[in-house]
Order: C-alpha cells, then sequence, then structure tokens
C-alpha cells in the first residue's frame, strides 16, 4: 500500500511515533539504547532520492508492526492474567467442567485442593 508523497511533518510524525514505540517497548525495558540510536542515524543519514519512498514505507510498516505488538502483549495480559501454576492447573480443569480430587493428608486429615495441602 504505497501512499503519495509523503509532507515533511507525515514523515517527522512517522519519525517521532517510532522514537515513542522504540523508547517504550525497548530502551526503557532492557536500558538499551542501540535502537533508539539506529533510528536516529538512519532519519538523519542523508540516502538517495531513489531510495527514500521504499524507507518511508519501511518505517511505516515498522511502526504499525510495533504499535500491534504492543497492543496485543496488553491485550493478553488483560485477558490471562499471569497466575501461579496451581491456579493455571486448577482453571483449566474447572474448564472443562472436573474438579481437582482432594489430596491425601498424612495426618489424617483430608486437604480440599493441592494448594492447601502444600501449607
Amino acid at each position: 500500500m504505497t501512499s503519495p508523497a509523503r509532507t515533511l511533518p507525515a514523515v517527522t510524525s512517522l519519525y517521532r511515533g517510532l522514537l515513542r514505540e522504540v523508547n517504550k517497548q525497548v530502551t526503557r525495558k532492557n536500558n538499551n539504547p542501540f535502537w533508539l540510536h539506529y533510528l536516529r542515524q538512519e532519519f538523519r543519514t542523508p540516502h538517495p532520492a531513489s531510495s527514500v519512498p521504499s524507507r518511508i514505507q519501511n518505517a511505516e510498516n515498522a511502526l504499525l508492526f510495533m504499535k500491534s505488538n504492543r497492543t496485543h502483549r496488553e491485550l493478553l495480559e488483560f485477558y490471562f492474567p499471569p497466575m501461579s501454576e496451581d491456579e493455571r492447573i486448577k482453571r483449566t480443569v474447572a474448564r472443562v467442567g472436573l474438579q481437582l480430587p482432594r489430596m491425601f493428608d498424612p495426618d489424617g486429615e483430608i486437604a480440599r485442593d493441592s494448594a492447601a495441602q502444600k501449607v
């Protein structure tokens, strides 16, 4: 999907969007500014006029991918929050309509589930 000639504000907006996403996803998490420096260098280095439209299209695709990837991770975390192994097993068993068996306790008591036995 090629777009017509891009204006300077559109390219500037693209550049700022890329910097923002790289900073959110890579630089802050890993404390590694490599990709931030690389991105700045790519936009500031002059390139032949024939390669500029394809470079801008690649940058747009990279920005869209990074935004989509971040949104996907946020949705996964929202709908499937991190949980312990016991919790995951309980929910999986409950999903198919079963219950975990009661675990044997050597003291003569019967625990309600495997998590109660570990205490």
